[in-house]
């Protein structure tokens, strides 16, 4: 066998594989009779659901599945109930510094304060907050420290 006939068998192979020119495995063009037919067998199956009186699913909306999306995430993640990150996704404003959160800007956006050594809930800060706390490493002698260094040292030197 020459090496251009090798060629022209690996090609055909090749093709094969990609299902291009299988009509009687449902291929067609690399489409599936599902994705070519999509629209109507969705409608077909909308049909018997209303039929049968099961109910039909609407589609949420992105924001609705991003809503959904971390809130399952965040129940996860914390071992707490998913009313339960609802409700600290209802807290306007941080608890540390009484910002108003939102969802627009890094620094006000809404975060779930948490204990490392025990897991637990603390509440709701914002981004600026959460970071600064996560830096202290949920310290408060450092956090005293720090308080006391701003109080002592009302002004700034200059060279």
């Amino acid at each position: 066998m020459t090496p251009e006939e090798k060629k022209a068998k690996q090609k055909e192979r090749d093709q094969l594989r990609r299902g291009r020119q299988r009509p009687d495995k449902g291929v067609i063009n690399g489409e599936t009779y599902y994705q070519r037919n999509r629209e109507r067998i969705l409608e077909y199956q909308r049909q018997v659901r209303l039929e049968r009186g099961t109910p039909v699913r609407e589609r949420l909306s992105l924001e609705e599945r991003k809503e959904r999306f971390c809130v399952t995430t965040s129940a996860r993640k914390y071992g707490i109930s998913k009313n339960a990150v609802r409700e600290l996704r209802k807290v306007p404003r941080c608890q540390a510094c009484d910002v108003l959160l939102s969802a627009e800007r890094r620094s006000t956006r809404r975060c779930i304060d948490h204990c490392h050594k025990l897991g637990t809930v603390r509440g709701v800060l914002c981004h600026s907050c959460n970071v600064a706390l996560g830096l202290l490493k949920d310290d408060p002698k450092s956090i005293e420290g720090l308080l006391r260094y701003l109080e002592k040292t009302t002004t700034i030197f200059l060279p």
